[in-house]
């Protein structure tokens, strides 16, 4: 599933046009960040857990911490998964652009 599916999907439900907004913009800029290769993995895939935790609290108010704590960090790693297939080609050329140019 694209990225852009995975982030309609994790904000339908909140009904709030400017929080909606706002997580796509957050996801989308930490794609970015991924994309420029500026902040180490680990970092953007804490933020996507910070991300998905809140969302998942906000969705499911009746979960315990811990069913919170784990369907947030599924849903970051998906959504790094589509982090790294949307930017195969990208990784791809970087790392054979000097056998490819002559």
């Amino acid at each position: 599933m694209p990225l852009n599916d995975k982030i309609l999907s994790l904000i339908s439900g909140i009904d709030d046009p400017s929080t909606r907004l706002e997580i796509a913009r957050t996801i989308n800029f930490l794609f970015d960040v991924w994309k420029t290769g500026n902040a180490p993995p680990e970092e953007i895939k804490n933020a996507l857990n910070e991300i998905a935790y809140t969302i998942v609290s906000y969705k499911f108010p009746l979960l315990s911490e811990e069913e919170r704590k784990k369907k947030a960090q599924e849903i970051a790693e998906d959504i790094f998964r589509a982090f790294k297939m949307e930017s195969l080609y990208r990784m791809t050329f970087s790392r054979l652009r000097g056998k490819i140019i002559m």
